[in-house]
């Protein structure tokens, strides 16, 4: 979880959800429900793996990025991929409403990764280097350090 300010929001929500999708809860301290579901948004954070990001604007401090969105009441979350605001949703929901919101847009959970086998000699030939980062690179083609 990430506090977003109008100085990192270009790149805490814009930049980063044309990688994975980010989650946006618009909170303010004095808000009953927003300190209910702050703490489901996190655990489901948590339980996702990195499906998604999620980050916290206090609207009472980040009006400007409020008004942005439209903001009327509060809690409300916003979904952005690509760039763009794809969904959302208003009020405390209960963590299996909110997987369930979130299972419509984030990409499924893979199967649980296949550990390599420890090897004597780790194969460090052109070839095999080769192989191990167009491996990486179809198993995840947003790795640019494999690019």
């Amino acid at each position: 979880m990430i506090d977003v300010t109008l100085a990192n929001f270009e790149e805490e929500v814009i930049a980063a959800s044309m990688i994975t999708p980010v989650l946006i809860d618009f909170w303010a301290p004095w808000c009953g429900p927003c300190k209910s579901l702050g703490p489901v948004l996190e655990k489901v954070e948590a339980d996702y793996a990195g499906r998604f990001k999620l980050v916290k604007i206090d609207s009472d401090q980040e009006q400007q990025l409020s008004a942005a969105f439209s903001i009327r009441s509060i809690p409300t979350c916003i979904l952005m991929m690509n760039g763009q605001p794809v969904d959302g949703f208003q009020g405390a929901l209960p963590e299996g409403k909110v997987k369930e919101f979130l299972d419509q847009h984030v990409p499924p959970a893979e199967e649980a990764p296949q550990e390599e086998l420890p090897t004597a000699e780790a194969d460090t030939s052109p070839e095999g280097v080769l192989e191990k980062l167009q491996y990486a690179v179809a198993t995840d083609p947003a790795d640019h350090d494999a690019l």
